[in-house]
């Protein structure tokens, strides 16, 4: 596993990894080149708190805080992007997302997090091929 992303100040500690998978789940080295077309799971783990800011309070929910989640992902493969997740303060603490990406070409691979206090944290990884 390579750590992709410096930790960030602020009320945050983030840090996420890039982590490659084959297609039954075994572990490669990150280092390791892909041959052309093959499709791999992308694993992106992180710190970050998730919080509605909503609190149960005689009854019903009221808001306590400000809202502080996730808001967005944005994935880039060489210059284009290839995927865009919306995100909410449902998702979970220190969330761990998987996507597919076909490998068609080297370059890098970049992917940037947006927080609802607009803070931005980003991953990298240069995609080789075999």
């Amino acid at each position: 596993m390579r750590k992709a992303i410096a930790a960030v100040g602020g009320a945050i500690a983030a840090v996420a990894a890039l982590r490659w998978l084959r297609g039954r789940r075994e572990d490669i080295d990150w280092r390791s080149a892909k041959p052309p077309g093959e499709v791999i799971d992308v694993q992106l783990t992180m710190r970050h708190p998730n919080r509605t800011g909503l609190a149960f309070r005689s009854g019903k929910f009221v808001q306590e805080s400000e809202p502080f989640h996730l808001t967005g992902m944005e994935v880039t493969y060489g210059a284009e992007r290839v995927s865009r997740f919306a995100m909410t303060s449902a998702l979970s603490d220190d969330p761990f997302i998987t996507f597919r990406l076909r490998v068609a070409r080297e370059g890098l691979l970049r992917i940037v997090l947006t927080n609802s206090r607009s803070q931005r944290f980003e991953a990298t990884h240069h995609v080789r091929l075999a």
